[in-house]
C-alpha cells in the first residue's frame, strides 16, 4: 500500500491498494480502528482510495 498526496479540493490524500487487501477491507480495517474521516472509492479507479476532510 503506497499514499500519495493529491491536488484536490475533494481529498486530501490517495491510496493504492494491492492484492491481497481489497479497497473495502482496508475501509473495514481503518473504521474498526476508529477511522472516523472521510472516504471515497470510484469504481473507475479499482484499488485507489481517497481520504478527505
Amino acid at each position: 500500500m503506497s499514499d500519495t498526496a493529491i491536488e484536490s479540493s475533494s481529498a486530501d490524500y490517495e491510496v493504492t491498494v494491492s492484492s491481497p487487501a481489497t479497497t473495502e477491507q482496508v475501509i473495514e480495517f481503518l473504521r474498526s480502528k476508529g477511522f472516523t474521516g472521510n472516504v471515497g472509492i470510484n469504481p473507475n479507479y479499482p484499488g485507489v482510495i481517497w481520504f478527505g476532510s
